[in-house]
């Protein structure tokens, strides 16, 4: 029988753990079977918010749950050396899902405030990671009373972008009781970036950035990471990798990057002259070429070579083989020419004499 009030309705609230997920169990059963088919259309979206709650209560007891079986080192007696691994073994999930799980439970931890309103209901899961990722600026004094403020005014109706409005209301008003941001200690000292490479110059970027670094970034992102027409079918995180990828080319090639170690880098393209002409667009290599002789600008054409040398300054080399025969032949051509002009094949018969014909051979001719 229930009591008066319960919210155990037509049956007693469970006694125990186990007693409670066999109760789950049979309800999600039912919900998966006959329930939800025998719903009017029009009560389905009250199902859905319903459905919503129970899935941060659910996630609010599954952390409370993890963070005892971290803290007791539970995962130890299976043979296994972090939670994460344990639950990607056992809960049969993807590492990277395990490591978000692992994620939740600590910052669940850090933000007391934020986990109790999702085990009640007014948070879902996605909301309270984004509060606590607003949230985790503040100093600890200050955390309990910002998360309070925003859980609040969530269960209140505010949605996410009013939400957003308080955190930074709430963040500015704390800084602006910082010391003097002008003043060298300005409270950023933790602040760093770590660009770490492969063996293969794939690379992975972690760090810490100011407000206002963070600020400059993200709009650089949204403006050069926008979807480029209606078949670009890359993610928003891959579209923001090639954002950046295209905000440091941009900026090589207006050369507002400092020359690295004092010197500009330096490409040396080398290519045979009989390559270079029976390539495809040879002509305009090899107008390029010419022009950078001249000493005018000369491009590569190329992703490639435009990635490569995209802040190297170019010195053409273009490498080549004299054919003797078409040397003999220029050499034949011009002495008949001088043959057919009349000039003399006698050499001089006293020293300090000149033929017309070595004459018109000489340099000075």
């Amino acid at each position: 029988m229930c009591t008066e009030g319960s919210s155990w309705p037509g049956a007693e609230p469970p006694q125990t753990v186990a007693e409670a997920l066999r109760m789950m169990d049979a309800a999600l059963d039912f919900l998966n079977g006959p329930g939800v088919r025998g719903v009017e259309a029009a009560g389905l979206g009250g199902v859905l918010e319903a459905l919503a709650g129970l899935g941060g209560k659910l996630a609010a007891a599954r952390a409370t749950t993890l963070a005892r079986f971290d803290a007791t080192r539970g995962y130890a007696a299976d043979g296994y050396g972090s939670t994460a691994s344990w639950l990607a073994k056992k809960a049969r999930t993807t590492r990277k899902a395990a490591n978000a799980e692992v994620r939740q439970m600590r910052q669940f931890d850090a933000h007391p405030v934020i986990a109790a309103a999702v085990a009640a209901g007014d948070l879902s899961g996605s909301w309270a990671e984004k509060i606590a990722g607003w949230t985790g600026k503040f100093p600890a004094s200050w955390r309990d009373d910002i998360d309070k403020l925003l859980a609040d005014t969530a269960s209140a109706g505010a949605d996410l972008e009013d939400l957003a409005v308080v955190a930074q209301a709430a963040y500015e008003k704390w800084r602006s009781q910082q010391p003097d941001p002008d003043d060298p200690d300005d409270g950023h000292d933790d602040r760093y970036l770590k660009l770490a490479t492969t063996i293969d110059g794939a690379g992975r970027i972690n760090g810490d950035l100011t407000p206002e670094c963070a600020a400059s970034l993200q709009a650089i992102l949204e403006a050069l990471g926008k979807k480029a027409g209606p078949d670009d079918d890359r993610t928003e995180a891959q579209r923001f990798h090639d954002a950046l990828q295209l905000a440091c080319q941009l900026l090589l090639r207006a050369d507002l990057a400092p020359d690295r170690a004092g010197a500009g880098a330096h490409l040396d393209g080398v290519i045979s002259l009989a390559r270079l002409r029976n390539l495809p667009g040879a002509t305009e290599l090899e107008e390029a070429w010419l022009a950078a002789l001249a000493g005018q600008p000369g491009y590569f054409a190329g992703k490639d070579a435009e990635i490569v040398a995209c802040d190297a300054v170019l010195h053409p080399v273009v490498t080549g083989t004299p054919d003797v025969a078409v040397v003999d032949q220029m050499i034949g051509i011009l002495l008949a020419h001088l043959d057919e002009a009349g000039y003399s094949d006698q050499e001089p018969s006293e020293p300090g004499t000149t033929t017309a014909r070595s004459k018109a051979l000489s340099p000075e001719a």
